[in-house]
């Protein structure tokens, strides 16, 4: 996958089939539908919440939706052509993304997407990890090797799922806003949010 605008929207057109096959089984609740997305596929994720209505939340896993300019000069330009399609969004967003500070030297800017979220938003910084630790693969690799998975992964699920719980189900107990209390300064940082959680 590159960062062409055809890939992207390719991602975007993939989950629309998706979306529109799963809509299909009857065990599928397709009335609470939320995208989750990691890394370009976090942008993907945004795309599609901005042009299927039927979308209740987008949770973003370190995405790219926030370009961090300065690193490549081709990217930018590429980023720049998708981001003018942008368009204001009220659908529900999480965006959990790294600490990593590998990049940081070369990084000019940060596109602000904060710009075209109009709805419920909030941003968390899961400590100590890079952008690799939000994809399933160092947990599977560590644990076929008889390692213990890093605890970032597990806090990163309990987010999602509680996230999902929250914004879809509006259930108590509120497993996502008792993650965020108890794990808030220990491994994650609040970046933003204007929602405000029970």
């Amino acid at each position: 996958m590159t960062m062409q605008q055809a890939d992207l929207m390719e991602q975007v057109s993939d989950a629309a089939f998706g979306l529109k096959y799963l809509k299909k089984l009857p065990e599928v609740d397709s009335s609470q539908i939320a995208v989750v997305g990691y890394s370009w596929g976090g942008l993907a994720g945004v795309v599609l919440g901005m042009t299927h209505t039927d979308i209740d939340a987008v949770i973003s896993l370190d995405g790219s939706e926030f370009h961090h300019y300065g690193t490549d000069a081709k990217e930018d330009s590429l980023f720049n052509q998708i981001s003018h399609d942008f368009v204001s969004n009220k659908t529900p967003y999480l965006r959990l993304e790294s600490s990593s500070t590998e990049d940081q030297a070369t990084i000019d800017s940060v596109y602000n997407f904060n710009t075209v979220l109009q709805g419920p938003k909030q941003i968390y910084k899961i400590l100590n990890t890079s952008h690799g630790d939000f994809s399933v693969y160092p947990t599977i690799v560590k644990q076929s090797g008889g390692c213990p998975a890093e605890k970032s992964y597990k806090i990163i699920t309990q987010l999602v799922t509680g996230y999902c719980s929250q914004i879809l189900k509006q259930t108590p107990p509120n497993a996502f806003t008792d993650t965020i209390r108890k794990e808030e300064g220990r491994t994650l940082k609040t970046i933003l949010t204007n929602y405000h959680t029970p």
